[in-house]
């Protein structure tokens, strides 16, 4: 096995959590969690590191990288329940922008925000993530588990159609049949 398909293999199952925490309503948290794991590891996958057969670095900043450079063919982009090339391109920073959000709830990129090591984030809660309770100020804590995640980035279209681009990749590269339903 080469580090590339490690990886894939890893946020395929990754992506399965993240489908049965969906289905079952779980705490939004917990979905994004997965979600968020399965989008790095994917990256990862798709890495020059991992394309050289060499362990890929460790970042949590792939997946929105990875996407800005996702290019698919019509058949793809309706798999996607996307019509046609022109209308994922116009979704495509939706996707970006969901794929930023998901990768700045990451618990080290979370810690960073709250020591001012990052001063751009969608969010005022320094330390909000999807893992670890956090500080909202006055020594006042609060768990992901009680934090609605509201914010537009991560609405629940846009998580459902970044987890099909991540699993229909992670099909394609695997060659096995996708995790998530489609409507098609």
């Amino acid at each position: 096995m080469t580090w590339s398909e490690a990886f894939l293999r890893q946020a395929r199952s990754d992506l399965s959590i993240f489908a049965l925490l969906r289905e079952q309503g779980e705490d939004t948290c917990h979905q994004i969690h997965y979600l968020q794991m399965a989008g790095e590891k994917l990256a990862k996958s798709e890495s020059a590191e991992a394309g050289r057969n060499e362990r890929p670095t460790l970042t949590h900043y792939g997946l929105s990288k990875w996407l800005q450079l996702l290019s698919l063919s019509n058949a793809e982009v309706r798999r996607l329940e996307f019509r046609s090339i022109a209308d994922f391109n116009e979704a495509k920073g939706a996707l970006v922008s969901a794929a930023k959000a998901v990768e700045h709830l990451a618990p080290k990129i979370a810690n960073d925000r709250s020591k001012g090591l990052i001063t751009h984030s969608l969010w005022n809660g320094v330390g909000t993530n999807a893992e670890y309770p956090w500080d909202q100020g006055g020594n006042l804590p609060i768990s992901p588990v009680e934090y609605d995640f509201n914010e537009a980035e991560l609405s629940a279209l846009r998580l459902h159609r970044l987890a099909l681009v991540l699993d229909a990749r992670i099909a394609q590269k695997l060659n096995l049949h996708r995790v998530l339903p489609t409507r098609r």
